[in-house]
């Protein structure tokens, strides 16, 4: 039986998150023999906690899909940039600034999909927005004064092992 999509096609979300229950299938099927289970989900000397380039660790279902990206494409580094954040190594300060070496994503490289809940927080007489880490802070009792919105975004991130870096 297919799947159910909206008229125009398979959101980013979905995309990502049909893409995830793959590899999860996958990966159960290459752990199961004729006997069961055969291995852990991960082989021994399984790299470190999956990171950005600011250092923030990847948590839940992100962070165990980008371990078995890793683990499937052979990359020894589990960090991950945004294409966006790989143009900002290439933005210069200042007009004489020393020119630096130009970083770019290798041709014909693929993202992987990431997922972000965020929140919006509205107060549901003013309609005001408060950060969601404010919320957090009130009491159950102020809280009801507010609606609290999810929304589901998906980036696309590289690992740092498929970038280049070309001296000008």
């Amino acid at each position: 039986m297919g799947k159910a999509y909206a008229k125009e096609g398979p959101s980013a979300e979905d995309k990502a998150l049909d893409l995830f229950a793959d590899m999860m299938i996958e990966r159960i099927q290459s752990l199961s023999g004729k006997d069961g289970w055969k291995k852990p989900w991960f082989t021994e000397g399984t790299l470190q906690w999956p990171k950005n380039l600011n250092g923030r660790e990847y948590n839940g279902m992100n962070a165990m899909m980008l371990l078995l990206h890793c683990e499937k494409e052979g990359y020894k580094i589990p960090r991950f940039c945004t294409f966006d954040r790989i143009q900002q190594f290439n933005k210069t300060g200042k007009k004489n600034e020393e020119q630096k070496p130009r970083v770019s994503v290798l041709k014909g490289e693929h993202s992987f999909p990431v997922m972000l809940t965020t929140f919006t927080v509205v107060n549901k007489e003013t309609k005001e927005h408060i950060k969601w880490e404010d919320y957090k802070l009130l009491s159950q009792e102020e809280r009801e004064k507010y609606n609290v919105y999810p929304k589901l975004q998906t980036y696309h991130v590289f690992n740092v092992a498929r970038a280049s870096v070309m001296v000008a």
